[in-house]
């Protein structure tokens, strides 16, 4: 009897780490796809006041204008990024026709007919028809189609905390993100798996300008614990935050953020959990 009991336990522990890893594998599955998705047909959107690629030059946001180079040599890249090969140097007096708008690249084609991008930087370079100089306009911010690596250090439920995730930009508003945190000490000592769609704030008005950013989340997940709770080590977590990141250096931001958990418990004994962390992400 006490033997079958222990197989039985093995059983069910065998079991339930099964079922962790399949949750585990479909998360990873899924998040990839999204990611990969994202990346490859995400572009940034403007506000309807800048609809266009340049200054104060004719609108380019539907179709093709032609400028003029006004200042020293401009590179073409390939694509839009300096990682690309250079097929092209633009001379002074050079025409060329402005197609479309990616993050800070912008695609042209030459008067002899090549193809290829410009920093949207060199658009102080440029003057239209009527010699208006061409000034570049940014989107909200540039992150849309962009990878985001993040790593962050805090508390959850009063104990050490710390995670690292990835994250790709849908638009240049929304995000989606995979979070792998783990509590180190604590009634709660475990590790933290989850997606979260985040939502840039930085559309309105009184932070348009400012160099921090605030921001909200919601993520769903997965909660292993290392002891167990109600002789449970594996639960469902939702998770929503609010939280604000600073620009410090380039495509470095620090972060600050306040989350709140909940792992979803059998009956009505779900538990609450408040998070605070700190950290810095990176775009790539």
């Amino acid at each position: 009897m006490a033997h079958c009991f222990a197989r039985q336990r093995h059983d069910n522990k065998t079991n339930k780490s099964a079922l962790f890893m399949n949750r585990i594998f479909t998360f990873s599955i899924t998040l990839f796809a999204l990611i990969s998705t994202a990346a490859q047909s995400a572009e940034p959107t403007y506000p309807d006041d800048q609809k266009q690629i340049v200054g104060t030059a004719a609108s380019i946001s539907e179709e093709t204008q032609s400028v003029w180079v006004s200042g020293p040599l401009i590179d073409v890249y390939a694509g839009p990024g300096q990682s690309y090969p250079i097929v092209h140097t633009l001379e002074k007096g050079e025409k060329l026709e402005l197609h479309k708008q990616y993050t800070r690249w912008i695609k042209v084609t030459s008067q002899s007919g090549i193809d290829g991008w410009i920093a949207a930087t060199d658009t102080a370079k440029l003057f239209d028809a009527n010699g208006r100089p061409l000034t570049e306009r940014k989107p909200i911010n540039d992150h849309a189609g962009r990878f985001s690596l993040q790593l962050a250090l805090g508390t959850f439920d009063g104990d050490s905390y710390g995670s690292m995730g990835i994250g790709s930009g849908l638009s240049e508003n929304l995000r989606i993100d995979g979070i792998l945190g783990h509590s180190t000490d604590g009634p709660l000592q475990g590790r933290h798996l989850y997606g979260a769609l985040t939502l840039d704030l930085k559309q309105f008005k009184f932070v348009a300008e400012k160099p921090w950013q605030p921001y909200a989340s919601l993520g769903y997940g997965v909660y292993n614990a290392d002891g167990n709770i109600n002789g449970i080590k594996n639960f469902d977590t939702f998770k929503s935050s609010i939280g604000v990141r600073y620009n410090f250096f380039q495509e470095i931001e620090a972060t600050f953020e306040y989350s709140r958990d909940v792992i979803l418990v059998t009956g009505n004994n779900n538990i609450h959990a408040d998070g605070l962390k700190v950290g810095v992400m990176t775009y790539f």
